[in-house]
């Protein structure tokens, strides 16, 4: 164990626990940083470093922080516990609630030349806004939350439920103008936005009624994966396979890129064998129709 490491951690939660932003500030290296996962919010340097724990003093005037598990290394720590406090102070600007919270949190610790380089604080917003007694929107546009991953995930949502009212320009407007989508078991692919949306129109008159509920999600700042189910009724010919009128429902998987808050690229997967198969449409003779297999970068 580091023990100038531990030093400098005891210091710091000394500072904490007497409120004195300012000292707990001047644990951390000059320009280290400061970051609420919760809130999407990070602090850089010293002087945001003490305003925040400023902020967080007048919120809640009797603020803790109990650590129950504690591990330190030779340049990190991580800390588990729980925070305590009354919000009787300006929550980011919103009314005091005076309500009492008690939230599971840990806090991880980075180390540069003896001080803290950066600390990350993570726990549920969701508890902490009912303990609170304060709506979650509020408190999320309150403090101006920009969680990429949580932005990333918001537009492949209004990306996926355009498409499930078969608005094509809404789900358009969500991508980049060089936007492209690769239906794997079709083995199709749509560069740009203007063959994308030729490509979605004649979808949609083959099935109107596509819906897509997702399930679940692994996101990050740039990229996006969900699943979950897809569904449509075959009302439409595709070329010479005319429409049955037959309903489909089967899995899927989709990997989405996003560039700057938009999606770049979309692969969307589930088996055709499955979805030929609700449909009474013949495989072999669809598979005819479709290119031929091509190498996807």
């Amino acid at each position: 164990m580091n023990e100038t490491l531990v030093k400098t951690l005891r210091k710091h939660l000394d500072a904490e626990a007497a409120h004195d932003a300012d000292a707990a500030a001047a644990c951390y290296v000059e320009d280290g940083w400061y970051e609420h996962l919760a809130f999407g919010i990070r602090f850089e340097g010293r002087e945001q470093i003490a305003a925040q724990y400023g902020a967080s003093y007048a919120a809640m005037p009797d603020l803790a922080f109990t650590v129950e598990r504690e591990l330190i290394g030779e340049s990190g720590a991580m800390q588990a516990g729980s925070f305590t406090g009354t919000v009787t102070g300006p929550l980011a600007g919103l009314v005091p609630t005076g309500a009492a919270v008690c939230v599971p949190m840990t806090a991880t610790y980075g180390f540069r030349d003896g001080l803290i380089e950066h600390e990350r604080v993570a726990f549920d917003l969701a508890t902490f806004a009912q303990q609170a007694g304060v709506d979650i929107a509020d408190l999320r546009a309150a403090v101006g939350h920009t969680d990429p991953a949580a932005v990333a995930s918001a537009t492949v949502r209004r990306y996926a439920e355009a498409k499930g009212r078969a608005d094509v320009d809404a789900a358009l407007a969500e991508c980049t103008p060089d936007f492209t989508v690769h239906t794997v078991p079709f083995r199709t692919t749509a560069h740009g936005v203007d063959d994308t949306r030729l490509q979605l129109r004649q979808f949609f008159e083959i099935f109107p009624d596509y819906d897509v509920a997702i399930d679940g999600e692994i996101a990050s700042s740039d990229a996006v994966s969900c699943w979950g189910t897809v569904r449509a009724t075959m009302k439409g010919d595709l070329g010479p396979i005319s429409a049955t009128g037959r309903r489909f429902a089967v899995p899927f998987t989709c990997v989405f890129r996003i560039r700057d808050g938009r999606i770049s690229r979309e692969d969307f997967s589930f088996d055709l064998a499955t979805m030929t198969a609700q449909l009474d449409v013949d495989l072999t003779v669809l598979n005819a129709l479709l290119p031929a297999p091509e190498l996807v970068s």
